[in-house]
Formats: C-alpha cells, structure tokens, sequence
C-alpha cells in the first residue's frame, strides 16, 4: 500500500494502526509532516520517502518503489542458526526485521517477510565462543518462491584461529564487519537522539566523531566512512525538520532504498541485481577476529538473492 501527503496530521500520532499491511509513505513538498508519514510506516512495516512538489523528483520516487515491488523474488524467509557445543548465541542485531533467540542460547532465527530480486541483507550475530573449538555455527533456512517452499543450503560457519598465541591488539576487524557495526552504532545513535528529542547539530557531529575513532570506525573502508559522513553533513542541513534524517532511517533499518528529497540521494540498499549471475550463492558470510578480551566473534551474514530467480509475468 502506498500513501502520499502533503499535509501535517499530527493527530494521526495518536493512533493505533495494524501491521497486517505494510504502508509505504511519501511526503510532498516541504509542508508534510515527516513524523508522521514516519509514524505511519514504521506501524505498518513500511518505509519512509519524501520529495519536493515537482513531478519529475515524484515520478523518479515511485519508479524506484514500484520497480521493487514488483521484483519480489522470496517471501516468508526464515533464517536458521544453530551453534556448536560450548558456543553461544550472544544477539543478533538485524534492524527491523524479526529475531529470536532460544533460551538456550543454541539457536536463533532472523525472519523477513520478503525480499526484492537482488536485494543484500546484513545482520550481525554475536557469539561467545571456547578456546578450543573451530567450528561455529550452522546457517539454513526456507523461503517461498513461485508458491513453492524452498529450503536453502545449510552451510558451515568456522574461524581460522592463527597458529601462534596472539595479543588483542595483533587482531583487527574484518573490513566488511566494521563498516556494518559502523553503520548500526550510527543509526542506533540518531534513533536515540530523536527519541528523546535531543537532536542537534553539534551533538550528530559528536556521535559521528566518537564512532569514527572507534575500532570499529577504524576498521571501516574509507569509501563507507565517506557516504556515512555525507548523511550525517546532510542530515545537520536540514536538523530542524528532519525529513532526510528520518527517511534515511528507515532506509537502514530495513537496509532498503528510500528516495530522500531527489533519486540522487536515493542510491543506499538500491538493488544490485545486475551483478548477479546464476551461480550466486543465497547465503554467505564474513567471520573476524574483534579486539576484546571476552570470548565473542562478530561476523557479517550477508542473505542475498539474485536478480535471475525472478520470474516477470
């Protein structure tokens, strides 16, 4: 369902709404109220957009919605993780999609209602893990596809211990891990901010400083650190209002594009189908080491699904 407005509403805060239908808003020019088409969304398990009155920014914004919806190539997927004697599920951070965790702490599942032909999810599991052990953990799963269930490939998940005793400092973080703990602390931060209504421009500039000098910030790719920092210079433009801060959160925690303000600023989680080829594995991830002096690994797992399973009819 989709849900365009150019007005304010504020009463719309107040209400109760289903989640049985996912509404996907789009705020017209600078008059719509952001929290509220934000409100809207996130109740319902949509996303949030917003664009200038003009028809081309608009027609640019539904294109690239519509052209997602229609390349649904997986509904109903559920994620499966079951860990080794001795290791521990820790929690998984996988933004709004649902998670759970058995008491036991031996196995866990990420669920997500549907994904787009060439869409990439990353989640990060933690794990507390033995001195001994090399394998970790086993990732399967189902989904459906064309009305029929599918179970996918159980696969191995191990860690390459070095040979000889290292010190934490002589560990570092896997490139891809950091810039996914990056992007988590982030957003964790600005959802923080605004929810208690703190939001600033000198505090946003702090935030993003503080994660930059983390281990985690420093282990990130400069390509990652360059787009995060140009949100976040974004974001401080128009902090009064917040249009852009709010569509860009809803873009990250469903790791899916949202059009903020013009296309041009629509280029995050937009589908990569067209490096796809037919021998792309559905599931994937990137162990690490990680300094600390606990027992626990992150590591990335990548869910992604090639754009040649989706059948156009």
């Amino acid at each position: 369902m989709m849900l365009l407005s150019d007005g304010k509403y504020p009463e719309i805060l107040q209400i109760k709404m289903s989640s049985e239908f996912p509404v996907h808003t789009f705020g017209l020019g600078a008059d719509h109220n952001p929290k509220v088409m934000k409100y809207i969304a996130d109740k319902t398990s949509g996303t949030y957009s917003y664009v200038n009155q003009d028809i081309s920014n608009i027609k640019d914004a539904l294109a690239l919605f519509i052209t997602s919806l229609t390349s649904i190539a997986a509904t109903s997927i559920t994620i499966t993780l079951k860990v080794h004697c001795d290791i521990a599920i820790s929690s998984i951070k996988s933004g709004n999609y649902i998670h759970h965790v058995e008491s036991d702490k031996m196995s866990g599942q990420i669920i997500i209602d549907h994904i787009y032909a060439g869409e990439q999810k990353e989640f990060i599991v933690n794990l507390i893990v033995g001195n001994a052990r090399k394998e970790l953990m086993t990732i399967g799963g189902q989904y459906m596809s064309f009305k029929r269930t599918n179970s996918i490939a159980e696969m191995d998940m191990s860690v390459l211990r070095p040979w000889f005793k290292s010190s934490p400092d002589d560990l570092a973080i896997h490139p891809d891990v950091a810039a996914e703990l990056t992007r988590i602390q982030l957003q964790n931060g600005i959802l923080e901010m605004v929810d208690t209504q703190k939001m600033t421009t000198q505090g946003l500039q702090k935030l993003w400083d503080m994660i930059k000098d983390s281990d985690e910030g420093r282990g990130t790719p400069e390509l990652t650190l360059s787009g995060l920092s140009m949100d976040v210079a974004k974001m401080n433009r128009d902090i009064s209002g917040m249009p852009y801060m709010l569509s860009w959160l809803s873009c990250h925690k469903w790791q899916r594009a949202t059009t903020k303000g013009t296309l041009s600023n629509s280029s995050a989680f937009q589908t990569i189908g067209h490096y796809a080829d037919e021998h792309t594995n559905l599931v994937s991830y990137v162990p690490a080491y990680f300094k600390t002096s606990s027992r626990s690994v992150h590591f990335s797992f990548i869910l992604y699904l090639p754009v040649c399973w989706c059948i156009y009819v």
